[in-house]
């Protein structure tokens, strides 16, 4: 749905590991083939000109299922994820 009126305040990217969320670099991800030391947070915020922060993407998920979702409520969550490798949040 289109909102007009909004602003986009910043943006926020999620990766699987190994990465730096701090320094915002993508290390070397299994699942994206050539992305080592990718300085991720750089290059989105000078292409946008907005903040961004990024995230493993287990970390992200557990947060998602903790506020939106089945961990809704909780005062603690365990999320695990099993596909192309095995994470957890």
């Amino acid at each position: 749905k289109e909102h007009p009126q909004a602003k986009v305040k910043g943006i926020g990217m999620c990766a699987p590991g190994p990465l730096d969320p701090k320094a915002g670099i993508v290390i070397g991800p299994p699942t994206l083939a050539g992305w080592h030391n990718v300085p991720l947070i750089d290059i989105l915020s000078r292409q946008f000109g907005l903040p961004v922060r990024l995230e493993n993407d287990a970390n992200a998920a557990a947060l998602g299922e903790w506020r939106f979702g089945a961990g809704r409520g909780a005062g603690s969550l365990v999320f695990v994820t099993v596909s192309t490798g095995i994470g957890g949040g």
